[in-house]
């Protein structure tokens, strides 16, 4: 991955840094890693735009390859077409016969093709340019799908090709050039997305109802190459959806967006070493012999380090029980003592420090109790046992969590290896077996929510939610770093542009809006505000982040009320586990 060329402080706007581009202070082949991932300007995104023709939902958003125009499609089965000022170039009405769910420019052809998908099992590809005509004509369709077509993903390697995935479970591929095309993949479940590998063409990855994500190599799909299930998938043997998957630009990873619980970035490369399974993992940890050589890791850390300030007031968050806040401190610094180690893997002091921050992230993870909570927690302290056998917090943390999760032979176990390595005079630390269970599950409104990767080396993920809001991490140490209120009902669609650090947005309003980097709120002027001054302010909710956070897992308990959707904002570093409705007129409920 290439490195971001490093900016100064007096480069963080975009004025300063085309700038400085211009007088050879940056190299202009890095001008476009510097914009799309300087989190300055990620932090400084407000509303600048909003684009209206459409009469319905608007459900998908693409830009094309260089972000010079981006394609829309909607319930009210129109295309649009719209220029980088906001501007619409046309808008043409499909032969769909259902909503649109997916809207893409094709490869290789000037952006004048566009491939769309809907609810009615068709696919059709569209020119919208360049026609005797002058207006758009249909030149492709399939209709091989009996259900709703839910995405649309092109195919890095060959211009004429693309996939589709349907509620049927069918992944097709077709070629442009002809009306014939091919079965990938057929699923027992739907598969509600897709993703192709940007670097490894043939291998294609699915989202399937009720079974997790696969990887596929699409040259022999007998058998799945890889695997991956969430965290609630792993411990309470449920079965959720994945409603929107992406590679990393390396294809080393995969981001998904897990229907119910939330999102979740997984190691994405098949035949590569890897770190043993999770339970593997645990059970050399269950049987390991102690010895009197080993320490804790209180003795191994140093007096004092640089970290000392940030530690002080992330545990003064913790004794208040803010929970969040406290997470996002000490994911911020054990990111630091990680990035440490690179340099220096044998420092013991550095390891200390590092398994007594896992130790107490934790421990306000499981005691923050959102959904999933628990099973990040319980690898925080087999990471942080990992590094020093003898953490006894850790050690019993494991214990509480496995109760929690209702795995209760495990935790019988780990409870007998606790009193036998640290003498415990007690007879048991379990807790009564009746604790109660996880939360209910939190994205229940729509099934196109999306998760995607944002910046020139994937630096931050950006989100939509039930409640409306667009979340943006920090996908080094899962942080938010930016929410903002992008629709008025609930938020599905969030579009980065490949090359600027703007991003495109659509949900349950007619609408779509741009978010751009401002300076500060006067140096918007009326004309660059879409509305009301007073209104743009107030969508910018970072200083509510605990508020809304917060509001969302009470919501969960109130049947009839907008749920807040993946507000679980510690981004699941998740390890790997090998293991028929009709068109309608407004956006589904899943």
């Amino acid at each position: 991955m290439r490195e971001p060329f490093p900016i100064q402080p007096n480069t963080s706007t975009l004025r300063s840094l085309f700038k400085n581009c211009q007088n050879g202070l940056i190299n202009p082949h890095s001008l476009n890693h510097n914009l799309k991932g300087n989190p300055t300007l990620i932090k400084k995104l407000q509303l600048s735009d909003i684009l209206r023709s459409h009469e319905g939902c608007v459900n998908t958003i693409e830009w094309d390859s260089e972000g010079r125009l981006l394609v829309s499609g909607s319930d009210d089965r129109h295309i649009a077409i719209w220029n980088l000022a906001g501007k619409e170039l046309t808008k043409f009405p499909t032969e769909h016969d259902g909503n649109i769910f997916a809207a893409k420019f094709m490869n290789n052809c000037n952006n004048s093709k566009i491939v769309s998908g809907a609810a009615d099992g068709k696919v059709f590809v569209y020119q919208w340019r360049g026609t005797s005509t002058g207006a758009a004509e249909k030149i492709r369709e399939w209709k091989d799908q009996s259900r709703r077509v839910k995405q649309v993903v092109l195919n890095p390697g060959n211009a004429n090709t693309f996939f589709s995935c349907s509620e049927n479970g069918f992944i097709i591929q077709y070629d442009d050039r002809a009306d014939m095309n091919s079965i990938v993949q057929e699923e027992q479940h739907g598969v509600k997305s897709i993703a192709v590998n940007p670097v490894n063409h043939n291998y294609l990855a699915a989202g399937v109802a009720e079974e997790g994500i696969k990887l596929y190599d699409i040259r022999n799909t007998v058998k799945a190459v890889m695997t991956f299930a969430s965290a609630i998938t792993t411990t309470r043997a449920e079965s959720h959806t994945s409603t929107y998957i992406e590679f990393n630009s390396t294809g080393t990873k995969l981001l998904a967006n897990c229907q119910a619980e939330g999102i979740y970035v997984f190691d994405a490369v098949p035949g590569s070493e890897r770190e043993p399974r999770f339970l593997e993992r645990m059970d050399k940890l269950l049987k390991y012999t102690f010895s009197k050589d080993d320490l804790d890791p209180e003795h191994s850390c140093l007096e004092e380090t640089p970290y000392d300030e940030e530690k002080h007031v992330t545990r003064e968050y913790h004794m208040l029980g803010n929970y969040l806040k406290a997470i996002e401190g000490y994911s911020s610094v054990i990111h630091k003592i990680e990035n440490a180690l690179l340099y220096d893997p044998t420092n013991a002091a550095l390891k200390g420090d590092l398994a007594i921050l896992l130790q107490t992230r934790a421990d306000c993870i499981a005691k923050r109790d959102y959904k999933s909570d628990l099973m990040d927690a319980t690898r925080d302290y087999i990471r942080s046992m990992e590094l020093f056998p003898n953490n006894y917090q850790a050690h019993a943390g494991i214990i509480h969590a496995l109760e929690g999760m209702q795995q209760y032979a495990k935790a019988k176990k780990w409870n007998a290896a606790f009193v036998e390595r640290f003498e415990y005079t007690g007879e048991t630390i379990l807790k009564h077996p009746d604790k109660k269970s996880l939360t209910k599950p939190v994205n229940i409104r729509t099934d196109i929510k999306q998760a995607r990767f944002l910046g020139g080396n994937d630096e931050f993920i950006v989100a939509g939610s039930d409640c409306g809001h667009m979340f943006i991490w920090d996908s080094g140490n899962g942080n938010i770093v930016k929410l903002l209120k992008a629709d008025n009902k609930i938020l599905n669609c969030a579009a980065p542009h490949p090359t600027a650090p703007l991003i495109a947005s659509s949900g349950i309003e007619n609408v779509i809006k741009f978010w751009s980097p401002f300076e500060d709120c006067n140096e918007s002027t009326p004309k660059l505000i879409p509305e009301d001054s007073d209104i743009w302010q107030r969508r910018d909710d970072i200083s509510n982040m605990e508020e809304i956070v917060a509001q969302g897992q009470l919501n969960q308990s109130e049947p009839n009320m907008i749920h807040i959707n993946n507000v679980e904002i510690f981004i699941r570093l998740a390890q790997l586990r090998n293991s028929r409705p009709d068109a309608f007129e407004t956006c589904r409920q899943s």
